[in-house]
């Protein structure tokens, strides 16, 4: 006679848990530029300093998905720490710094 226990046991050893589906298009964190538009400018030109916001931005991308892409700003002497949010074709949108996989629409498409 087996036990309710061991029933259970061989339950769960014989059917795992399906894998968590990764939703990042990239394997995070990576470094990457992000190209902001007029909005996007406005928006955080007093958190990132205003020169900063007229060229790329250097980032850490910390997660991202189809439609966004969480970031932190790689600061230097033009462009001050700052954690956003770029909300690909509304404010800005993202490009890697190395050869990985993103999101047509993270590439303005």
């Amino acid at each position: 006679m087996c036990s309710p226990l061991g029933i259970l046991a061989f339950a769960w050893a014989t059917n795992p848990a399906p894998e968590a589906s990764d939703p990042s298009p990239f394997r995070t964190p990576v470094e990457g530029f992000v190209n902001l538009n007029s909005e996007g400018r406005d928006s955080l030109s007093d958190t990132l300093g205003q020169k900063c916001v007229e060229e790329p931005i250097s980032v850490i991308v910390l997660s991202t998905s189809e439609q966004a892409a969480n970031v932190v700003s790689i600061p230097t002497e033009e462009c001050d720490l700052g954690r956003f949010t770029v909300t690909y074709g509304e404010n800005g949108d993202l490009q890697p710094a190395q050869d990985v996989s993103i999101p047509d629409a993270a590439r303005g498409g």
